[in-house]
């Protein structure tokens, strides 16, 4: 009829098992009913009297013997209480007998000794005792004292019955319903319990109630179970409360009543009940019945554990390893993980075993933790050939095994766990332990998304996005992150609103690729709050804001997004976003670089080289170039290469500057080609010569490089001696003038007034001669100020000499301050 719940991760579902009528004698379900010997809440008249006198004996004197025993017992002073009950035995008081064969066999006031017990039960007995009838049976059905034997244990009920024993006859029922040598003998219990009832026992109230919700024996009568429960209940039987708040959180021939059912198992576990303890523990945990109440639910899982109930002590634990109604308390989790799992409780066993293997709660211990796992796959868990097959394949255990984690997936997976699926995909995918085959990769993908594994409908969607093993298809790649996102994968709303921004399968639509992104974000993925930093940041499609960009480039590298801090940085280096902020700038790119981030390293060498967000510190530069060149930056290469040719922090050093500048080169640094040029043309480190030089200027302009093309405009120009050719010197300055290179736009200005390398063009010249002044190259300013002034090429104006003549005259021009003073007014 009942059914328990077991929390299995945070705010989730709760895993259920059936009841099981379990006998007295072991571990208990939910609400049954019995009695065990001396607590006995309810007296049969049978067996109260207490006291039978033998010829000669004085009854009033055994009886008051008797009565001052009880109240010595009951004050725990069992000397006393033993001295009164032999005094009373001695007057032939049964009743005393039977108390001081109840002492001797739990120990109190006595050693503990079941022979010397039995002595004063056979006693008891044969001065007409009830009760100790009644306890040999209990003995004998429990192994207590003596070997468990059922037969005996009947045999000693069936007296005690006979004697009109009321619980007796409830436990006759009891091992009738719960014989433990195969079916249940429901007929045989149905008569005992009601025997028992006739009689107003309470627990047979409770057991008798239990047949008619079950329908077991008899046809199924929720309405004379619920009689009987409420009776019980009256009478003060926490099981029965218990199992009336069960009818009336499942409905069971009542209206369901969820905030009935807690107060039930509220009374219930306040009585004792340690299953109602659970039970009310589940309900505070899901709100059910009243307002959620992790701290309550805390507090009675752990009565409820301390009590003995193994799915408590599991749930116990599990509130603590995830710190849900108070602090997070690993020790403890594992603490309580380890008494639930030695009760043989499979999923405790798993849990157990993670914390182990991941140093939670104490230290790594690998050795145990696998021990657990065979212990769990011997029981037929999959979770734990999942986690086992996961540490043979990753060789923590010193040696790797990709076979016998293939076989541990294969064994899980043919049990249905997705997670096993999606780890065999993997296997297949990578061709780990197996040869590589893309095509049963989708397979066991396709089974893992198919059985409900989000991570195999991510990585299907995966396939097909890229066309791995099947034809590219971006709508089933968009159909299959969509599934996986609505079941809350993380990566796969990241990833389908890449394909929402790219439009890939898809109109273009950034709106909704930002609503995927925000989803993601929101769970904690520093990925998607990154793409929303891009995605803002480049507008995409959509509208710019570098307001947001840096608001959550800045949330994702708190989450720790390397990419993140070193594009933060950035922007508070350019002050895009919000101010500029140097000194920030320098912190986000200091973690970024500390994260590995190989250009954050070379820009943080850079602010240290100019003393940008803090001090100038030559040493920490070359530091950082020097890190970032480890990790392959050619232009951190072509910095050290520059420091050692300026004797920047460093003793000067050409040789050095050249090894650097070869280095950065064969990194494929166009800026260090045009430099390891300059050291040939000018012989620095090196002998002088014009055609390596040229080679190196050539290689670098062939990739773009401005400054490569303006040295070799430079070098066919006759600098440094180089032999000149003009033409070529033209044609190369043109081709740094138009990508930008200013300095060349004036040079390329003079060589069309001038007509060297071809023919002489001053509209050409003037033309060039202004971008290179817009460009800011000053002695463009000064000779264009000469050409107004002059007339050269263009029409006189002085008023043009005078503005150009000004600005390089504010740009510290001290030849074109003389030329304003020679300007007619």
């Amino acid at each position: 009829m009942i059914n328990v719940r077991r929390i299995r991760c945070m705010c989730s579902s709760i895993r259920k098992r059936p009841w099981v009528i379990l006998l007295f004698i072991g571990s208990f379900a939910l609400f049954p009913g019995c009695q065990s010997p001396g607590d006995r809440s309810q007296r049969d008249p049978a067996s109260a009297k207490g006291s039978e006198s033998k010829e000669g004996a004085d009854p009033e004197t055994g009886a008051m013997a008797l009565l001052m025993g009880l109240v010595s017992e009951q004050e725990q002073d069992y000397a006393s209480a033993k001295g009164h009950f032999e005094e009373a035995a001695k007057a032939g008081n049964s009743e005393a007998m039977y108390r001081l064969g109840m002492l001797h066999s739990r120990g109190h006031g006595v050693p503990a000794d079941f022979a010397v017990a039995r002595e004063w039960y056979d006693r008891a007995i044969n001065a007409g005792s009830a009760n100790a009838l009644y306890t040999m049976g209990w003995h004998y059905a429990n192994g207590d004292g003596v070997p468990r034997d059922l037969e005996k244990a009947r045999y000693w009920y069936m007296r005690a019955a006979e004697k009109g024993v009321s619980d007796a006859m409830n436990n006759l029922g009891w091992l009738c319903h719960e014989n433990g040598d195969g079916a249940p003998d429901f007929v045989g219990a149905l008569y005992w319990y009601e025997q028992a009832v006739a009689l107003g026992n309470r627990l047979a109230m409770n057991n008798l109630g239990r047949l008619y919700s079950q329908g077991h024996g008899v046809a199924q009568d929720y309405a004379k179970a619920l009689l009987l429960f409420e009776t019980a209940a009256a009478l003060g039987d926490p099981d029965a409360i218990g199992n009336l708040g069960q009818m009336y959180e499942n409905g069971d021939g009542v209206s369901a009543d969820l905030e009935l059912a807690r107060q039930y198992f509220k009374s219930a576990a306040v009585a004792g009940n340690k299953v109602a303890m659970g039970k009310l523990a589940e309900f505070y945990f899901d709100g059910k019945g009243g307002a959620q109440d992790l701290g309550m639910a805390r507090h009675w899982f752990e009565e409820a554990a301390e009590a003995g109930d193994m799915n408590a002590m599991y749930n116990f634990g599990l509130l603590l390893e995830q710190g849900h109604g108070g602090p997070q308390d690993l020790p403890q989790a594992r603490h309580w993980y380890e008494k639930a799992a030695e009760a043989g409780d499979v999923t405790a066993i798993v849990a157990l075993a993670g914390l182990l293997e991941n140093g939670r709660g104490g230290p790594t211990d690998l050795s145990k933790a696998c021990a657990w796992y065979e212990r769990a796959i011997a029981a037929g868990n999959s979770d734990a050939m999942v986690k086992l097959g996961v540490i043979y394949f990753s060789g923590r255990m010193g040696v790797r095994d990709l076979g016998k984690n293939r076989d541990l997936q294969e064994m899980a997976a043919a049990q249905g766990n997705f997670d096993a699926m999606h780890n065999l995909g993997i296997l297949y995918y990578f061709g780990d332990g197996v040869p590589q085959d893309y095509m049963l990769a989708r397979e066991w993908f396709e089974k893992a998304a198919v059985a409900g594994s989000r991570e195999g409908m991510a990585a299907l969607a995966k396939l097909y996005e890229h066309g791995t093993g099947v034809p590219q298809d971006y709508h089933r790649a968009r159909e299959w992150y969509e599934r996986a996102a609505n079941a809350g994968d993380d990566g796969a709303m990241v990833n389908l609103g890449v394909i929402y921004a790219d439009g890939k399968g898809v109109v273009q639509d950034v709106a909704l690729a930002r609503q995927w992104y925000f989803k993601a974000a929101a769970n904690g993925s520093a990925l998607a709050m990154f793409n929303l930093g891009a995605s803002h940041a480049s507008g995409n499609g959509a509208s710019k804001d570098e307001v947001q960009a840096r608001v959550w480039y800045e949330k994702a590298a708190l989450a720790g997004h390397r990419l993140a801090m070193y594009n933060l940085a950035a922007m508070y280096a350019d002050g895009d976003g919000g101010d500029r902020d140097y000194q920030r700038a320098r912190q986000w790119y200091q973690k970024a670089a500390e994260a590995g981030e190989r250009e954050a390293m070379f820009n943080l060498g850079l602010m240290y080289k100019r003393a940008e967000g803090g001090a100038q510190d030559f040493q920490l530069a070359r530091h950082w170039y020097e890190r970032a060149a480890a990790a392959g930056s050619g232009k951190a290469m072509n910095n050290l290469g520059l420091m050692f040719e300026a004797g920047e922090g460093v003793e000067l050093d050409y040789q050095r500057a050249r090894e650097w500048y070869e280095k950065a080169a064969a990194a494929g640094d166009v800026t260090a080609m045009n430099n390891l040029g300059v050291l040939y043309a000018t012989g620095r480190g090196v002998p002088r010569d014009y055609t390596t030089a040229r080679h190196w200027y050539l290689q670098s302009a062939r990739q773009g490089n401005a400054s490569g093309m303006f040295s070799l405009g430079a070098s066919y120009g006759g600098a440094d001696d180089a032999p000149k050719d003009e033409v070529q010197a033209r044609i190369w300055y043109e081709r740094a003038a138009l990508v930008g290179d200013g300095q060349a736009m004036f040079n390329l200005a003079i060589m069309y007034g001038r007509g060297a390398g071809g023919e002489r063009d001053f509209q050409q010249a003037r033309e060039w001669c202004e971008k290179a002044a817009e460009a800011g190259v000053v002695d463009a300013m000064f000779f264009l100020g000469s050409l107004y002034q002059r007339g050269e090429g263009l029409v006189q104006d002085f008023q043009q000499a005078r503005k150009w003549y000004e600005k390089a005259a504010e740009a510290g021009h001290e030849q074109s301050k003389a030329r304003l003073g020679l300007l007619p007014q």
